[in-house]
């Protein structure tokens, strides 16, 4: 992000504050800005109910997508004496003489309630109505106090509204406080901060620092977008990442036709990438599994991988468990993605329901160009987690994706649970399972079954111990570094060698040549010539 505004406000006790600020509000006595011990003082006028201040940036450029941070230091009220404080963007003309909302724009309010927290809401204006949308209400934790101050994250990217508040000087939090989509986004315009005190029409003073103005990079157009469409951060490494809510194919709605996709900015559509397409867990939500999972494990590899040119497509698997359905979700996305980038090669990152599906994938083939699968904390012996002995709390659902009781489950999963196949159909495949002996739902042994079984027909059958992991925990998504050397490495490889171990030498006339005497077609082991 590029910074437009920034401003510490140093300067004489008294002085006005920047050029770059202009203040507006219910004029009179008491009222005005300063500049108070390296903040800006905004004073209320006295003698009116609720009179406002604000301060906004309207000598720069008007922008649509940016965020702004500020420290908001508020001033203490008594219990029955209401309070605000607003952030705004997007802002073009003010609702009346006292500059408390714009015409059109957004604003973070920031209200104190009668416990002496912070309320926290979303409020759209546009032809001067207001409509409230996002609002989480009370704000546990958080003081309307000028001792501490409150900081503010207030970001507006395409059509995402976006804010966090926190208390000063400690840590930021890691998920939005509260967020909106807007269908309708507005129009570039202003920034700025506007203070209002209550209805005993007393004089009070709202101080403000740190505050920072940036350029939020422009959210690129993806096709199928129906939901969020934003700029969500920049990696370490100085990749943009943008974050959409989209429906592969339309024909498909709900919770089937739902994929959320994180791109990089360098990978727009139309671009040549790579294709991570990640599942999630029985109990976790596509819309965020990648940001929160692991203690933000999930995330550096998110970001590694989006560094590193890969588009992710984080499609809704309900509980599926790797069912039919499943498997046609799998393939909607990959469409998808073929139909708006230059793919050069898919990769599967699965977590435990997760990677089950991808374990069901590496044998079922619902595509050509699977390149690798990395499962953790994988789902692998279906029968084991759901069938007639299971006590584990996910056995209905996965009885129900396969239609069947306990007892059935074995005959109706046979088509599709990795423990069941026959190993050959793994021939080629290059899977890593990451596993740990105390993992709740004791995945290992059944990793530990598995994996030698596969190993002599697999390109690459690998085991990582986790331990001591739980399920999920930031030990299961360690070496992020690694998985994505990996992912590259299976790609570069290539499609998965099919042939399996049965070949001959044949004398062609001129020398022996090696020929494939059976071939595994997808669905079974097929002649191709006739042994001599």
């Amino acid at each position: 992000m590029a910074v437009l505004y920034s401003d510490a406000f140093t300067g004489t006790n008294g002085a006005a504050p920047n050029a770059a600020w202009t203040i507006r509000g219910n004029t009179g006595t008491s009222f005005g800005a300063t500049i108070q011990s390296n903040r800006m003082r905004l004073t209320t006028r006295s003698g009116m109910s609720y009179p406002t201040i604000s301060a906004d940036l309207l000598g720069l450029a008007a922008k649509a997508d940016t965020e702004q941070t500020v420290t908001l230091y508020p001033p203490t009220l008594a219990t029955s004496v209401e309070g605000y404080m607003f952030v705004r963007a997007r802002s073009n003309g003010v609702i009346g003489s006292d500059q408390w909302a714009p015409q059109t724009g957004y604003q973070l309010w920031l209200q104190k309630n009668t416990s002496g927290t912070v309320d926290v809401f979303l409020r759209r204006y546009s032809g001067g109505v207001e409509t409230a949308f996002g609002s989480v209400g009370n704000l546990p934790g958080t003081a309307w106090s000028p001792t501490n101050g409150l900081k503010v994250r207030f970001r507006v990217a395409g059509n995402s509204i976006m804010a966090k508040v926190w208390v000063a000087n400690t840590a930021e939090p890691a998920d939005w406080t509260a967020t909106a989509t807007d269908a309708s986004p507005l129009a570039a315009g202003s920034a700025g901060i506007v203070a209002t005190s209550g209805a005993d029409s007393v004089s009070r003073s709202f101080e403000v620092d740190d505050y920072s103005y940036a350029d939020v990079p422009t959210v690129p157009t993806v096709s199928g977008t129906v939901g969020i469409a934003r700029y969500e951060r920049t990696t370490t490494a100085g990749t943009d990442v943008f974050k959409y809510e989209l429906r592969p194919d339309p024909a498909f709605t709900g919770d089937p036709g739902m994929t959320y996709l994180y791109m990089p900015g360098t990978k727009p559509p139309g671009a040549t990438a790579k294709l991570c397409i990640a599942v999630h867990g029985w109990q976790n939500h596509p819309s965020n599994f990648l940001d929160v999972l692991g203690n933000g494990g999930a995330k550096n590899l998110t970001d590694l991988l989006l560094d590193a040119g890969y588009i992710v497509l984080v499609p809704h698997f309900s509980a599926t468990f790797g069912n039919a359905d499943a498997m046609a979700r799998l393939v909607r996305n990959r469409t998808y993605a073929y139909a708006n980038w230059t793919i050069t090669g898919t990769v599967i990152l699965g977590f435990s329901m997760g990677g089950g599906v991808g374990l069901i994938a590496a044998h079922r083939k619902p595509f050509p160009d699977l390149r690798g699968v990395h499962a953790i904390a994988s789902a692998i012996d279906l029968v084991r987690l759901g069938g007639p002995s299971s006590t584990y709390e996910l056995a209905p659902d996965l009885r129900a994706a396969y239609g069947t009781d306990a007892a059935g489950l074995a005959a109706a999963s046979a088509a599709y649970d990795p423990q069941q196949q026959d190993p050959t159909k793994y021939t080629g495949a290059r899977i890593r399972i990451v596993t740990s002996s105390a993992d709740s739902y004791s995945l290992r042994p059944d990793a530990q079954v598995f994996l030698p079984k596969i190993a002599p027909y697999a390109a690459e059958a690998v085991d990582i111990d986790s331990s001591p992991a739980l399920h999920g925990d930031f030990g299961q998504w360690a070496n992020p570094a690694n998985t994505v050397a990996w992912f590259d490495a299976a790609i570069a490889a290539g499609p998965w060698v099919t042939t399996t171990g049965r070949v001959v030498d044949r004398w062609n006339g001129t020398a022996l040549v090696r020929q494939t005497v059976e071939r595994w077609n997808g669905t079974a082991l097929v002649a191709q010539l006739a042994e001599p």
